[in-house]
């Protein structure tokens, strides 16, 4: 983001009235920016692309290595031992890793998953560099009675549940590094 105001610290410690109450996110302009999103639903091709300072193109891959992909599943969900096994492989800071596909390649990872042992609840997944937070995000759709649908959204949600068996209940992952084998992560 060439607009965000950068804040060196020590530990993150920063005076919160440098980043709460600021005025500076507008949310109208992100939503005039929706290349995030169309990542994650798969309808933007040129990804690695943004609009630099100078207004031209800038490519993530070409200038930094940073690429990024989307790892989606709707039909079944993460088996908890093996997404443990996966933790501790993959996205473990082993230096011993002979394949080479060191979290460190991993600068950060972000979305939500279906957990077989935990199934009406989406559970959400935020990573960046060696710090992991897989968290409960509240119940998926199929699971929430329809009277606590908002009344807005009503038709979205049915629409959304009638595209899978599983309803709502899916694996949307984004994984963005450097040098990614998304075959060996996926």
């Amino acid at each position: 983001n060439s607009q965000a105001k950068i804040i060196e610290t020590d530990y993150s410690k920063v005076d919160l009235k440098e980043v709460i109450g600021t005025g500076r996110f507008n949310f109208e302009k992100l939503l005039q920016s929706p290349t995030w999103l169309e990542i994650i639903n798969g309808e933007h091709e040129a990804h690695r692309t943004r609009a630099s300072d100078e207004g031209g193109l800038e490519d993530h891959h070409d200038k930094y290595a940073i690429d990024s992909f989307v790892y989606r599943r709707r039909d079944k969900p993460f088996h908890p031992k093996r997404l443990m096994a996966f933790m501790e492989t993959v996205m473990s800071p082993d230096e011993d890793d002979a394949h080479k596909k060191k979290p460190r390649n991993i600068l950060r990872s972000k979305g939500f998953f279906w957990l077989a042992s935990r199934p009406e609840q989406m559970m959400v997944w935020s990573q960046a560099g060696g710090l992991i937070d897989l968290t409960s995000g509240g119940t998926w759709w199929a699971d929430t009675p329809e009277e606590n649908w908002p009344e807005e959204e009503i038709e979205n949600i049915k629409d959304e549940l009638r595209v899978s068996q599983s309803g709502d209940r899916r694996q949307e992952l984004v994984f963005i590094g450097v040098g990614m084998d998304e075959a060996y992560i996926t």
